[in-house]
Order: structure tokens, then sequence, then C-alpha cells
């Protein structure tokens, strides 16, 4: 199977169990790092989110040949593809954003289907820019705001209520530990050895004199 073949077989376990992790959780924060940039950048995470879907599978087969942690590696990829557009970006800002006020200093409108999708590029008031659009919101220019700031640019502002621990961290949280929780089973289930089966116990035949 190919999925099984892509999961480094005959390798050590710690090694196809660290060649798992990395490569989903990379995935993971591909994909939102794509979302966070918006517009045409989610197209390039495409075979990311394929690999959130289909190798968490291909590590259960190889693990335990299906069983419940088939079903279980099934919900954590689907899980983990679904709070990859969201919970890594404001998981980055969590950890490395600042809060900044800031003030609009342009609207910008990405017309599709016939609508707006408004966006707004923002300037801080301490005079330090702020790199990247707010997206989404209703607001005109010169209204002041409260954001969460990447200082070095590479997540777009957010506004805080944005990037507060919500529902979708903790689906991705419990993801993670279910990903954990199997790979532990399986590693577990690996590495024991098969009991060798016990030889079929016979009653003493009783010799009986002629």
């Amino acid at each position: 199977m190919f999925l099984e073949r892509v999961t480094l077989p005959g390798r050590p376990l710690w090694l196809r169990m660290a060649f798992f992790t990395t490569l989903v959780a990379a995935s993971w924060c591909f994909v939102g790092l794509m979302s966070a940039w918006g517009g045409v950048a989610i197209l390039f995470a495409g075979p990311a989110m394929l690999i959130l879907l289909l190798f968490p599978l291909g590590m259960a087969l190889v693990l335990e040949r299906g069983g419940p942690e088939f079903g279980a590696m099934v919900a954590v990829g689907l899980a983990l593809t679904f709070t990859a557009f969201t919970v890594p970006g404001d998981l980055y800002l969590k950890i490395f954003g600042e809060s900044r006020e800031a003030v609009v200093v342009e609207e910008i409108c990405s017309r599709s289907k016939g609508s707006c999708s408004w966006s707004y590029d923002l300037a801080g008031k301490d005079d330090r820019p702020v790199a990247g659009s707010l997206r989404h919101g209703d607001l005109d220019v010169g209204d002041e705001v409260r954001v969460v700031a990447d200082p070095v640019g590479v997540v777009p502002p957010r506004r805080p209520g944005d990037v507060s621990f919500d529902l979708l961290d903790l689906v991705a949280l419990a993801a993670w530990l279910g990903c954990a929780a199997v790979l532990y089973q399986g590693a577990q289930a690996v590495r024991r050895p098969e009991k060798e089966p016990h030889p079929p116990v016979t009653a003493p035949r009783e010799e009986t004199e002629e």
C-alpha cells in the first residue's frame, strides 16, 4: 500500500514516530500560515491539507493494521485539517504578538461574486508600522482599533478577541492528544513481543498390566 511505503518501512520505530509528528505538525503550521496570508496563498496549502488527511491513516495502518486506532486517526486527520485554517495563526500571535493601538489608514475591497470583503491597512499610534492588513470588520478610515500585531510581520494583525482560547483551540488540542495516544499505543503494540503458544496439555496415560 502506498501509505505504508511512505512511512519509512524497515526503519527504527523512533524514527518513524519522529517523521510522522514532524510532517504532520509542519503541514498543520503551513496551512495556518497560508490561511493567515489569505488571497491566492491558500492555493499552495493543498498538498499540506492532503498530508493532514491521509498521513495519519497511513500511520494507523502501519502500527495496528486497522482497529480502533484507525478510527481515531480518521478523527485526528479531520480535526487537524479543520483547525489548521485558524488555530496556528492565532497560536503564533498568542506567543509572539504585541497588543497595539492603531488607526485605519486605508480600506481595501476584495470583490467576490459582486460583494466586497473588506480589509484595512493600519498605522500604529506609536509611529511604528503595523505589517499586514486587518481582515473583516466594519471600520472607516480614521477609526481607532486595538489589534494583536506580529512584530516581524509574518502573520497579519487580528482583533484581541480573535486570538483568545476558544472551541477550535480545544478541538486542535484534543486532536494532538489523540494523535499522541494512538502513537503511544501503536508503539507499545509493536514493541510488545508475541507470546509463544503453549503446547497442548494432555493427561498422562495410565499403563495397564496384561
